[in-house]
């Protein structure tokens, strides 16, 4: 008959198994000491655990039970790389609901302190979700018959028909990688992300209305990712309003390569860039989506730009609105939110309240001076209306 320390180093089947450890037990041997054998000859996982584990238990192991050094046996489960699954599926006999009925003591710890739940969450933070190692299937239907593919597919297209309007509202960001994190889930399951609403109905109306326009982008493209840079395999759709810009600025770049230059023809088509004085240049977003191009609140919103930092870029001594390029089209944005408004040849901050437009001065009554200036701001204002400026 073979050993325990025999069986880590020959061929292990479900029927040595249990005829060594059953040896060990009519032996006199406790079963917390049979099962410390059994992890210290890394028999855990092997075939013939799961009707190990429950033979053991039918002859007295408890989940407090100290299996080595300060760890019970429901410490050592949870926190090794094969726990026990949380519900009955195929092939295994214990599940935790069945260590957890036995009434262990949630409070017991290790000699570092550490509780069950403790290691349970260790094991999480370090990426070794229970469920996963356990053999979850993520296609298996939960009690309702809706399986984790089915909730991931269904999330996914609510955000992509949110995606328009969290553009205009602060935590769009979160939920592009959200999206990310989804379809990097999903090809783990072997599944693919469907198209946001905008490439299912384009692909739609291509097959119903064959032959398909030619400037309209093929289907595919809404799912193309940037092959390199910062932003490498985040979706072209994707990539930030400033980034495009750099690219569209830095001299050669879409000619570098044959990739870069098929990123180009890629973001043509997608109309996210277009042709202008023999250059590409970007394709001006919406206002409400557009963002702070650079500097201290680079990436932010300008509809959420603090506005002590707008009184400060529009400071005469400060300059801020020099003309160039990407100022005057940042300036653009900001007088269409309602965020500032020119004077002149100044460009004055407007109060919180009356910030979002687009406005024209029409709209406001008669002293509408009195709602966009109080105290110093109006007194400022004054000074340089009184001067003809």
């Amino acid at each position: 008959m073979d050993t325990l320390q025999e069986l880590s180093t020959a061929g292990v089947s479900t029927a040595r198994l249990l005829a060594a450890a059953e040896a060990k037990l009519e032996a006199g041997t406790q079963p917390a000491e049979v099962f410390s054998l059994v992890a210290r000859e890394d028999l855990i996982g092997t075939e013939g655990f799961d009707a190990l584990e429950a033979l053991l238990l039918q002859h007295g192991l408890h989940p407090d039970s100290p299996v080595g050094g300060s760890y019970s046996y429901l410490h050592y489960r949870l926190a090794s790389e094969h726990p026990p699954p949380c519900r009955p599926c195929e092939g295994v006999q214990v599940t935790l609901e069945d260590l957890l009925a036995l009434g262990p003591n949630p409070d017991l710890r290790t000699a570092s302190g550490a509780t069950a739940l403790h290691l349970m969450v260790e094991r999480l933070l370090k990426r070794c979700a229970p469920p996963h190692l356990a053999g979850f299937s993520p296609t298996a239907p939960d009690a309702t018959g809706v399986t984790v593919v089915q909730l991931f597919k269904a999330r996914y297209a609510e955000l992509c028909r949110l995606a328009d309007g969290l553009r205009s509202m602060e935590g769009d960001t979160g939920h592009c990688d959200l999206r990310a994190a989804i379809r990097q889930s999903l090809e783990l399951c072997g599944e693919k992300a469907p198209l946001p609403p905008a490439a299912t109905a384009a692909a739609a109306a291509a097959a119903a209305a064959p032959p398909a326009d030619p400037a309209a982008p093929a289907p595919e493209l809404w799912t193309a990712k940037m092959p390199l840079g910062k932003y490498g395999v985040r979706r072209l759709t994707e990539l930030p309003g400033s980034y495009l810009g750099w690219m569209c600025r830095e001299p050669g770049f879409f000619e570098s390569s044959p990739q870069t230059r098929e990123l180009r023809e890629r973001l043509l088509a997608l109309g996210l860039v277009r042709h202008e004085a023999g250059g590409l240049v970007v394709v001006a977003p919406d206002s409400h989506a557009a963002r702070m191009p650079f500097g201290k609140y680079h990436e932010i919103l300008l509809a959420l730009v603090p506005a002590d930092y707008l009184a400060w870029m529009c400071r005469v001594d400060v300059g801020f609105f020099d003309g160039s390029p990407v100022k005057v089209e940042l300036l653009r944005h900001l007088v269409q939110l309602g965020r500032v408004r020119q004077v002149g040849n100044l460009v004055v901050p407007c109060m919180r309240q009356l910030r979002y437009g687009p406005y024209d001065e029409d709209w406001y009554p008669e002293d509408y001076d009195d709602y966009y200036y109080t105290g110093e701001e109006y007194e400022e204002y004054e000074e340089y209306d009184d001067a003809g400026v």
